[in-house]
């Protein structure tokens, strides 16, 4: 399929065609995305890795709700290895630090629906392969 051809297939959504006209510009498509981020070393076991998240994402949000009254951001983002087990690092660590990426979810999926952004977890996270071999990956989930 040629671009030309795909740009003519191309359907907008009837929510974005209909959206209508606010008096805020921030409101309207396209308008300027709301991004948090921040740089922290995190430390500790799992439990005190996953509590430095909440609370640094926490403060992110109200830091935000101050700064733009009435927006709430669409991203938030971590540090690289925010989650994980353990403070050890190197080479061969990896498995023992890993966590499951659906536990990864269990406990930090409510905190971004009640903030109502999506949260991107620099994470340690399990893969179980078809094969049966258990892998390592640092990258977010």
């Amino acid at each position: 399929m040629s671009w030309k051809n795909f740009a003519a297939a191309t359907v907008v959504p009837p929510s974005l065609a209909a959206a209508p006209d606010q008096t805020n510009p921030m409101d309207r498509l396209p308008r300027k995305v709301l991004i948090g981020t921040m740089s922290h070393r995190f430390a500790g076991n799992r439990e005190e890795r996953l509590e430095q998240t909440r609370c640094w994402v926490k403060k992110i949000a109200e830091e935000a709700e101050r700064k733009y009254p009435g927006r709430k951001l669409d991203l938030i983002l971590t540090g690289e290895c925010a989650v994980c087990n353990g403070p050890s690092t190197g080479p061969g660590t990896g498995p023992g630090r890993a966590l499951e990426i659906s536990e990864i979810v269990q406990e930090l999926g409510p905190l971004a629906k009640t903030l109502g952004s999506y949260l991107a977890v620099g994470a340690i996270f399990r893969e179980n392969r078809a094969d049966g071999a258990r892998l390592a990956r640092n990258g977010v989930v």
